[in-house]
């Protein structure tokens, strides 16, 4: 007689483990009547502790300790095996202990837990894999699907409906429903519209569209039959750099294209906000890396792209059409020679943060950043997003996207919202001018450098100290911030200094 124990919490039934020595893996998976809360059509020894004996038919290449087993060629005869602890491989006969468990999102039963795996002999007889039709396991969680669950499965006279999507699967159809192949153990880059012959794998599940989905998981290229003759270029790996281009940026395609003949062409096909009359950028190589650069859009929009390869036998494929927003960039320059016409507007702004957050004032956002125009804007909110202290900071690329106010003769980018781009650059180099042109209000934002007298050292203040300097040509006050760590007692007035800063008010 099965011992368990049964403990009641939430009205629902969990069983601690006991030992149950099945005589199958039908016994572990065999379930027609229950879907169950936990899993699809959940084992009805969950939990519990068994013992089986059967033939591995699929190792996880990058973890030989994860593997499907079967023990029959009825249904219901399979299962994924977790944490063995110990390596095998395809077509070892192996006994082991185990605790049945249900994967709560991928909706599979599995045994982890292991303990006393035994080879017995290796190269046994691999059970022959079931003759099913995609429509078999084409539909959310049922019965019928779940009998095949861990067991050794073809499909033939196939094609591709669907290409790679993010999780690494695909879909194939023979005509009676399209289903998921998966690339988890060997990775085929399927085209839409390609023939497969047929396509051999252990059958999975996971957590899809409208519930628990089922895989075929093909093992290596020997499972997966090609008709003869030329096959289209194989396009992957497709990338675009910046990830959130703006209209100044030159964009990066980047591209994997393999092929087994020669890659005669391969191009990009983009349009900004048109995609039905694309200009085509031919793109270059270094063996199987092709890159294309499309020039700055100068205008905001969506970019629509896509790639496309032809080989020297003629045979094409070309990727799905995608897109990115292109954000538009406002350049500092045009809002600093008419700060009131632009007062109110919202704009967007790129550009090298010169002075950054909390050396002005602490407690809110007050920095300035500077774009390739030559020109800066103030940066200012009362409340700043808590993570700005980490990238609004001297040398850091940012894009801002604020309301321009004009305060006090400052113009200023209020309340921004901020996106970090690049670490890694150089602060703009300033504009070299006279002290009195300094002193001009046009000249707010922008980092400058002046060479001049000293005139005099004022007392600590506010947080800070003020320079007066002159170069002949007019005062100006250059104001040094107790939190720059630079020391001024050291200033001898009367002598020549040169001061690099940002102009203000």
């Amino acid at each position: 007689m099965k011992r368990y124990i049964i403990l009641l919490a939430a009205g629902l039934p969990f069983l601690l483990a006991g030992m149950a020595n099945a005589e199958s893996i039908y016994e572990i998976q065999h379930n027609e009547t229950t879907q169950g809360i936990i899993g699809c059509y959940p084992s009805p020894l969950l939990l519990q502790n068994v013992n089986i004996t059967g033939v591995v038919m699929a190792v996880n290449p990058s973890n030989s300790k994860q593997f499907y087993i079967q023990d029959a060629d009825s249904l219901w005869s399979g299962i994924f095996v977790t944490n063995s602890g110990q390596a095998v491989s395809r077509g070892d006969s192996v006994s082991l202990n185990g605790q049945v468990s249900e994967d709560d999102f991928g909706g599979y039963t599995y045994l982890t837990g292991i303990s006393g795996l035994t080879i017995h002999s290796a190269g046994a007889v691999i059970y022959e894999p079931k003759a099913i039709t995609t429509g078999m396991l084409s539909q959310t969680c049922n019965d019928s699907a779940e009998a095949y669950e861990g067991m050794l499965v073809k499909i033939s006279a196939l094609t591709v409906t669907q290409v790679l999507d993010e999780d690494g699967r695909w879909k194939v159809d023979d005509g009676s429903g399209a289903m998921y192949i998966g690339n988890d153990y060997y990775i085929y880059n399927a085209l839409v519209e390609d023939t497969i012959l047929s396509i051999t794998g252990v059958v999975g599940a996971f957590e899809g569209t409208g519930g628990i989905r089922y895989v075929i998981i093909p093992r290596d290229a020997g499972d997966l039959q090609l008709p003869a003759g030329n096959r289209r270029p194989r396009i992957s790996n497709v990338s675009l750099a910046p990830s959130a281009p703006t209209s100044d940026d030159e964009i990066t395609i980047t591209a994997t294209i393999t092929d087994e003949s020669q890659i005669a062409t391969a191009q990009v096909l983009y349009g900004l906000n048109d995609n039905t009359t694309p200009t085509v950028l031919t793109m270059s190589n270094i063996d199987s890396t092709y890159t294309a650069i499309i020039p700055p859009t100068d205008s905001a929009g969506w970019l629509f792209y896509r790639v496309s390869a032809t080989d020297d036998s003629a045979a094409s494929s070309t990727t799905e059409l995608d897109s990115v927003q292109v954000t538009g960039v406002t350049s500092m320059a045009d809002i600093q020679d008419n700060p009131t016409e632009w007062e109110g507007q919202t704009v967007t702004c790129q550009g090298v943060v010169t002075i950054g957050i909390d050396v002005i004032q602490t407690g809110r956002l007050n920095a300035y950043f500077q774009d390739n125009s030559g020109r800066g804007l103030n940066l200012f909110s009362f409340n700043p997003e808590p993570d700005y202290a980490a990238y609004i900071q001297r040398g850091i690329e940012i894009l801002a996207t604020g309301t321009i106010t004009v305060y006090q003769g400052r113009t200023e980018l209020e309340d921004p919202v901020i996106t970090f781009i690049d670490s890694s650059q150089t602060l703009p180099a300033p504009q070299v001018l006279s002290t009195g042109q300094a002193a001009e209000q046009n000249w707010d934002g922008t980092r400058v450098l002046v060479t001049g007298d000293v005139i005099s050292v004022g007392s600590e203040s506010g947080g800070g100290r003020n320079v007066l300097v002159n170069d002949g040509s007019g005062e100006l006050t250059v104001r040094v911030w107790t939190t720059t760590g630079i020391d001024v007692s050291g200033i001898v007035v009367g002598q020549e200094y040169t001061f690099i800063g940002v102009g203000g008010d």
